[in-house]
């Protein structure tokens, strides 16, 4: 079946054209697909443009089951949650008295939403029946991971039963939920071991990353301990200073009122000579000492008064303690940075099968189509680190969803399952591949559609979401 993928401004559609020019043979079918009641199946509009009558299947930001399971395989939890979702759908069409005949069984034609991994059908009652259930079994066969042996025992016995009846019936669909139901049941449980929940599927790559969250943890505890037992060193600092600030301010105090005790005396009573020398030196004892206990009392308030500047010095050096710079978790490679000492390493220039000096300052022309020419890279422009996407391994998926994809970009720009790399059989180049990403895929300034190829030389910039990448 011959379709193509169209976007607007907040939607992506999966157009079909109808052939036949009339749908009233299936008038009824188009109502209820039109209507939306039958959950599961993708939501379906009827258009005339030019004359010609398309049906847009409104796709969202889901993607193909090929697209979903390319990089890492179907699992078997996978595998039940897809035939699971194909029951309920085909209960939903019986209800409604309609038939399988309509639904396309192609992974091209079956949508999982990356955010609830339920899956969408589509219903079309004007399609050509190219492929039947049979096909689409050797398709889930390849998308299977080999990994898990369950999973592949599974398809191998769907693909037998595929193979001796040609279509895909509710009491196939059962008997692949039934044997996993039995296997569950054969699963010996000691009478001592309490059943817990089970616990969520999750990657590989997710286990690691939790059990490196855990030990971050661990490690920020610890040094958040010992921040605060600087923190609290520091406090203790500050009330020493304090107090000795209001101490000096205090006998500043003293010294004045003894000042001024002298300066009564010496105006009410007579004194004698000596008794005067006595009053003058103990006055400028105070005057001294009353202006320097003044001046150092009033900068230690001062200090705790302003800039909270001891207080933000301390809270930056606990910040500091506590927040180190993070570390790129993903596996990037980056360029290394150029050293001053690359330019002063003498280049010695030599030609083809002559080492000949330059002394008569010729010049000679290179043979650049036999160069050697390694694999092209993507090197980010845009980022504080330059991230290095090496192509030498093709098909490669690039998104941010860890677990689906090859090349994870943690961007919030950057789609779940954004765009994908390949090498053309026939010419042989690169082509980039847009998979229904929300921010887009862009190939030297121009966005490119949904699922068509368009290939990458050296020299292209490629945008994913809002990074830059430089082809070379």
């Amino acid at each position: 079946m011959n379709y193509k993928y169209y976007r607007d401004l907040k939607h992506n559609y999966l157009v079909v054209k109808n052939e036949e020019q009339s749908l009233r043979e299936n008038e009824y079918q188009m109502k209820i697909l039109e209507s939306g009641r039958l959950s599961g199946l993708l939501p379906c509009d009827v258009r005339n443009v030019n004359g010609e009558q398309y049906l847009y299947y409104d796709m969202g930001s889901m993607q193909s089951l090929r697209d979903r399971y390319t990089s890492r395989g179907m699992n078997r939890a996978q595998q039940l949650q897809l035939f699971s979702d194909m029951k309920e759908m085909l209960e939903g069409l019986s209800e409604y008295l309609l038939g399988e005949e309509g639904v396309v069984f192609d992974i091209d034609s079956i949508f999982v939403d990356m955010s609830t991994s339920r899956h969408s059908f589509m219903f079309c009652p004007v399609a050509a029946k190219e492929s039947g259930f049979e096909t689409f079994a050797e398709q889930l066969l390849d998308l299977t991971s080999s990994e898990d042996d369950e999973a592949a025992t599974a398809i191998y016995e769907l693909c037998e039963y595929a193979s001796g009846r040609g279509v895909m019936t509710m009491e196939g669909i059962e008997k692949l939920l039934k044997n996993s139901e039995k296997t569950t049941a054969a699963t010996p449980t000691p009478a001592s071991v309490s059943i817990r929940d089970p616990e969520p599927f999750l990657y590989e790559g997710d286990r690691e990353a939790m059990e490196d969250e855990e030990d971050e943890d661990q490690e920020e505890e610890s040094r958040g301990f010992f921040a605060i037992r600087k923190h609290d060193n520091l406090g203790l600092k500050r009330a020493d200073k304090r107090l000795a600030a209001k101490v000096q301010l205090l006998f500043a105090i003293l010294f004045t009122a003894i000042l001024a005790a002298m300066v009564y005396i010496r105006m009410n009573f007579v004194l004698t000579q000596q008794e005067n020398y006595m009053s003058m030196g103990v006055m400028a004892v105070s005057v001294i000492c009353g202006a320097m206990c003044l001046v150092r009392g009033l900068r230690g308030i001062k200090g705790k008064i302003e800039p909270t500047s001891a207080m933000g010095r301390a809270q930056e050096m606990i910040s500091e303690e506590l927040e180190e710079p993070e570390e790129d978790e993903y596996d990037y490679d980056y360029e290394e940075p150029v050293t001053p000492g690359f330019y002063k390493t003498p280049l010695k220039i030599t030609a083809a099968g002559n080492s000949e000096d330059c002394s008569d300052n010729r010049t000679i022309v290179l043979d650049m189509d036999n160069e050697p020419k390694g694999e092209l890279s993507l090197y980010s422009r845009n980022l504080d680190k330059t991230v290095r996407i090496a192509l030498d391994r093709l098909p490669l998926t690039i998104g941010k969803m860890e677990g689906c994809v090859d090349k994870v970009i943690k961007d919030i720009s950057v789609s779940r399952i954004h765009c994908r790399i390949v090498r053309d059989e026939d010419s042989g180049r690169l082509a980039l591949i847009d998979l229904n990403s929300t921010n887009g895929t862009f190939k030297n300034g121009l966005r490119l559609q949904p699922r068509e190829k368009n290939y990458i030389d050296e020299g292209d910039e490629v945008r994913i979401g809002r990074i830059c990448f430089d082809c070379r």
